[in-house]
């Protein structure tokens, strides 16, 4: 209703992509394409219309490589990795004893740029398996890394 009371008719909205990649919904919601680059978004409104640049950027971050685990004691395991991503929050590590799983998270760190995690309170003689993937909160994970294990002593 206007501010008069009166009963209003809104005019009906097209959207469009007008270059680039993706669609865009009969409620103006985009969906970029799985690539990077970039696209126009265009709504219309009978003969009033206006664009909006949008730039696609790839966000699930490359998997760690080259994971290796080296028995420390009886209790320790360290882990080391290649850190392949420049957009990860930190990195989340699985154990497992057994190559297949079941797995368990037992770290999420928050520090960028980690290469290394000690595994801490394991049994001895024991041995286990690892794997290691970068991730960005509510965004995504990366792929997990190569499984690696050790024995502890």
């Amino acid at each position: 209703l206007d501010q008069f009371g009166n009963a209003m008719t809104l005019p009906a909205l097209t959207w469009s992509v007008t270059s680039g990649g993706g669609s865009v919904n009969s409620s103006g919601l985009y969906q970029a394409p799985t690539t990077e680059g970039s696209a126009t978004v265009q709504v219309a409104a009978g003969a009033i219309s206006d664009s909006v640049a949008v730039t696609i950027i790839k966000v699930t971050p490359p998997k760690p490589t080259n994971l290796a685990a080296t028995a420390l004691s009886s209790s320790q395991i360290q882990l080391t990795w290649t850190d392949n991503s420049n957009n990860e929050a930190g990195f989340k590590v699985e154990i497992a004893t057994s190559a297949t799983g079941p797995w368990t998270e037992i770290y999420r760190g928050t520090t960028p740029n980690q290469t290394s995690y000690t595994a801490t309170g394991l049994s001895s003689s024991t041995t286990y398996y690892f794997r290691v993937r970068a991730y960005i909160p509510i965004v995504a994970n990366s792929l997990f890394s190569n499984v690696a294990s050790a024995t502890t002593t």
